[in-house]
């Protein structure tokens, strides 16, 4: 009998919907094979030489064999019999310690043989499945703009989200075996066929494996003796060295999350706080064969106890042992570990449990062997390698920091035991030594002071090493070479480049990361409680206001733009608005009249706490006075259409800072019944809090919940007065996009309600223009296109009116002071 992860594994191996890509090799992409091929690789058992393939190639007759000779095997997948050879080569893992389980097998085919695997699974096999849409997005290794640092950003995101929701958050790390070395062919076929592979090409790379023959390579010499496939001893996997090693796990590993994720009982979700199609939700996290799945319950506002969550993190972890069971793989469960991130407050702060205080393990059974093995666990502060960086679920990575540290001493270390010129010395550098530790910067949030301090020793070294005095002024070290300066890369300054660059593209393109990153903005937004975006006009507030803020990746960047005075817009960006008018965001209020660091993160926390954010939210339904549960929080936190960040019940402190900042910003006295200085006037806009009573203000019927929250029941006015209704024409009901709140009085059997308070939406005026459809755009748009004309004003003008999206393109180009523009809408998505 299959188990349910084995069912669904089949199922997705189906052909998906997409074209038969084709197979037929071009003499170009011949000649661009071999001319790109680095002349140095080892190739061909044969002994028959890359550099040999580099020079038939330039005879465009001998050029049209060697086309042909790769043709004729993919169209009837037959391989020539000297392609059945692979010589391995073993490479030490750990550089002086040459133990057999620590060893890499490094497959050597024939040069024309991998150059097939190149050019049809490498190339055209991945671009044909990225085009179609047929990889699942997790997977980030082996394919064209995917990067490590993709991984470690959406670590950090989820991390940054937990950090700042409050959210619980599990993850495990899976360490496989050889991944390449275990892959089942026949698996490995079918996962490619339902991708649009043809079949021809599939039985080519099969009778290859099958018919291989294996012989090793030491610096003793080749080996005499093979060994190979058989009936009795079967041999798997589609060798690492290959050029379809890459595209054949990619292409297995994606069904394998796609598996995953409709299988495993919760995921990792990272969730809008207004619930927009921004929220994402992923079990796995893939660079190759490196895999980390996790949970947390970051898609209610209440949490989930943390045996939960293990049980959880337990059942996904053994769901994607038995996944990668099916295709060949093992998990070497004595090198898995998973960790757990839950809060316990102190006071108005939370703070990461222990293991000691939230005992527990999770147990990962073998699927071949039926044994069980207990995973080791870490406490949230204890550090594990990830894609090679040092990170931890809760804490400021100071054991990479260290790593850092280290790792610069070698460096300067070599630099001068070195007889490197000036000249050199500027190059090795720029080119070798800063590469080295710009890997890890873009996911780490080190202070300016942190990463100088970090830097110190290192362009010390080097300034002295290029014919500079070691204490030449700072400035001029890191100032461009075109001003007269050195020209010395920085890292504050290429760490806070990298991530505005990561954070600008990945929001563009709306991606899984990029949408990641929109809704950990929005939480940041919210838990600030300002209606400024965060990262526009930074140099408006002051860094130290905002510490009571979890100090996270986009505060970082924040803190990078203000030493430029630079700016980020983003267009829909959500914040906190006002709902009435006259109406004001409690913080920036609030913030005008505090200084203390202290004193905000108190009075933040009752915020939180109530899930407020507006003085609208906290008055009632006249706007004349605001309630007294809100002033002395003896009162539940309010129902709301947001998700709000989680929030233990302040201590009394809180509460006196709240109440004194209430007071003195908003009210006219301190005493009863707490007048507003500034009484609010009609709604604009439907209310974030949820009330129990509420009115339709087109159509005046009232919506009242009932004893079950959510549902409510609702009255149609009275023909004699459209504020009153009879308590006996209740009918259960929806509620409209649009209702207010009223206050309603019930006298016998009928319900009257006060005035209802709604300013009518303002009517757009009509877009009758080019010109005036920019004037409405920001001001960024606006100095894009003000000064575009276009001879199809009328075409422009319609799709405008109709909704299309409108897309311009510019290939830079100029004639006459004039430049050319390509414009094209769409309808909307």
């Amino acid at each position: 009998e299959l188990h349910e992860e084995a069912k669904k594994f089949i199922l997705n191996l189906r052909r998906q919907e997409s074209p038969i890509m084709s197979t037929t090799i071009t003499d170009d992409e011949v000649f661009n094979l071999y001319t790109k091929w680095n002349e140095h690789t080892s190739t061909s058992p044969s002994q028959f030489h890359l550099g040999l393939y580099k020079a038939l190639i330039h005879s465009s007759h001998i050029l049209s064999i060697l086309t042909m000779l790769m043709n004729l095997p993919l169209k009837h997948g037959t391989p020539l019999r000297r392609w059945e050879h692979s010589t391995m080569c073993m490479i030490e893992k750990d550089i002086g310690s040459p133990k057999l389980h620590r060893l890499r097998l490094i497959h050597l085919f024939e040069a024309d043989m991998n150059g097939i695997a190149k050019i049809i699974w490498a190339r055209r096999f991945i671009y044909h499945c990225q085009d179609h849409n047929l990889l699942h997005q997790s997977q980030h290794g082996g394919l064209p703009g995917f990067e490590t640092q993709h991984v470690l950003l959406k670590f950090r995101m989820t991390i940054d989200s937990a950090h700042t929701m409050r959210h619980n958050l599990a993850i495990n790390n899976n360490d496989a075996e050889a991944c390449y070395d275990r892959i089942i062919p026949a698996v490995n076929g079918v996962s490619h066929l339902s991708k649009g592979m043809p079949l021809n090409a599939i039985k080519l790379q099969n009778t290859i494996l099958l018919n291989m023959k294996y012989s090793v390579r030491t610096a003793h010499g080749t080996s005499e003796a093979s060994w190979q496939n058989s009936e009795k001893d079967p041999k798997f996997g589609i060798g690492q060295g290959g050029g379809w090693s890459s595209p054949g796990w990619t292409s297995i590993s994606s069904d394998m999350i796609k598996t995953h994720e409709q299988v495993a009982p919760q995921g990792m979700t990272i969730q809008s706080v207004t619930g927009s199609d921004d929220s994402t939700s992923r079990t796995v996290d893939a660079y190759v064969d490196d895999a980390n799945n996790g949970v947390n319950d970051g898609e209610s506002q209440d949490g989930v106890q943390y045996p939960i969550l293990l049980e959880q993190l337990e059942k996904s972890s053994q769901q994607w042992e038995r996944i990668l069971q099916i295709t060949g793989g093992n998990l070497n469960l004595k090198k898995c570990f998973c960790s757990l991130l839950t809060w316990e407050w102190h006071g108005e702060c939370p703070l990461p449990k222990t293991i000691i205080e939230t005992p527990g393990d999770i147990k990962i059974t073998n699927s071949s062997t039926g044994e069980s093995s207990t995973i080791t666990r870490l406490n949230p502060e204890q550090a594990f390698k990830l894609l090679g960086v040092w990170v931890q679920l809760y804490g400021t990575m100071t054991t990479h920091y260290t790593t850092l540290q280290e790792k610069i001493r070698d460096l300067t270390r070599s630099l001068c035991a070195s007889n490197l010129t000036h000249n050199e010395a500027m190059i090795a550098y720029k080119r070798v030594a800063f590469k080295k530790l710009e890997y890890s910067l873009p996911m780490t949030t080190y202070t300016k002071n942190e990463l100088d301090e970090l830097q110190k020793p290192f362009t010390r070294t080097f300034l002295s090493n290029s014919g500079y005095h070691s204490r030449f002024p700072r400035a001029l070290v890191y100032a461009p070479e075109r001003y007269g300066c050195i020209g010395f890369d920085n890292l504050y300054q290429s760490r806070g480049i990298l991530q505005i660059k990561y954070l600008i593209s990945h929001v563009r393109q709306r991606d899984d990361l990029g949408k990641s990153m929109i809704c950990v903005m929005e939480q940041t937004q919210l838990f600030s409680g300002l209606s400024t975006p965060l990262l526009q006009l930074p140099s408006s507030i002051p860094v130290t206001k905002l510490k009571y803020i979890p100090q996270g990746w986009l505060l970082t960047i924040r803190n990078f733009l203000v030493t430029f005075n630079g700016s980020i817009e983003f267009p829909d960006q959500w914040v906190p608005s006002s709902q009435r008018e006259n109406d004001s965001v409690l913080m920036e209020q609030i913030m005008q009249r505090t200084k203390s660091p202290t004193a905000l993160r108190r009075i933040n926390a009752c915020r939180l706490y109530l899930r407020v954010n507006t003085v609208a939210d906290i008055s009632d339904v006249t706007g004349k006075f605001i309630e007294e549960k809100f002033i002395l929080g003896n009162c539940n936190p309010c129902a709301s259409n947001l998700l709000w960040p989680r929030q233990f019940y302040p201590p009394s402190k809180c509460w006196t800072a709240w109440k004194t900042a209430i007071t003195a910003t908003f009210l006219t006295s301190p005493a009863k019944p707490f007048e507003l200085e500034r009484p609010l006037g009609k709604w604009t806009r439907n209310p974030d809090r949820i009330f129990h009573t509420v009115v339709d203000p087109m159509t005046h019927i009232l919506y009242k919940e009932t004893d079950i929250p959510g549902t409510y029941h609702k009255y149609s006015p009275s023909q004699s007065h459209r504020r009153r209704y009879n308590i006996h024409t209740a009918e259960p009901s929806m509620l409209p996009d649009t209702v207010i709140p009223v206050q309603y009085k019930v006298h016998q059997d009928q319900i009257s309600i006060s005035t209802i308070y709604f300013r009518s939406p303002t009517i757009q005026p009509e877009i009758n223009s080019f010109t005036l459809f920019v004037s409405k755009l920001p001001e960024a748009y606006q100095d894009l296109l003000r000064n575009i004309t276009s001879p199809s004003e009328t075409i422009l003008v319609n799709s405008i009116q109709q909704g299309d999206q409108l897309v311009i393109a510019s290939d830079g180009s100029k004639k006459d002071e004039r430049s050319n523009l390509w414009m094209d809408f769409r309808d909307n998505i």
